[in-house]
């Protein structure tokens, strides 16, 4: 008897770790988040070429090593993630 509710008919593999349940969606989702980053950087390189007030210039450029650290910090996060997932699909 259903209940109103949609119900899945997929069963998931005892063999296939939990995390890969949206694997391919979570990985389009860091591409997006990874190319937002790509692009911010990529404007703050134009932008510091006009800027002649120091003040505002030293701002970018802090925010510039920011962005470049959480870039770095999810590309490395991720890639832990997915060698994890590599390495557990291997066993």
């Amino acid at each position: 008897m259903q209940n109103g509710m949609n119900q899945s008919n997929t069963q998931q593999s005892p063999n296939m770790a939990p995390q890969m349940n949206h694997g391919g969606h979570e990985m389009f989702d860091m591409h997006e988040i990874l190319a937002g980053f790509i692009n911010v950087l990529d404007q703050y390189q134009l932008f510091d070429q006009h800027i002649q007030d120091q003040e505002l210039k030293d701002i970018l450029h802090h925010q510039y090593a920011f962005i470049t650290d959480v870039y770095n910090i999810a590309v490395e996060a991720i890639s832990k993630t997915y060698r994890r997932i590599i390495r557990f699909q291997r066993t």
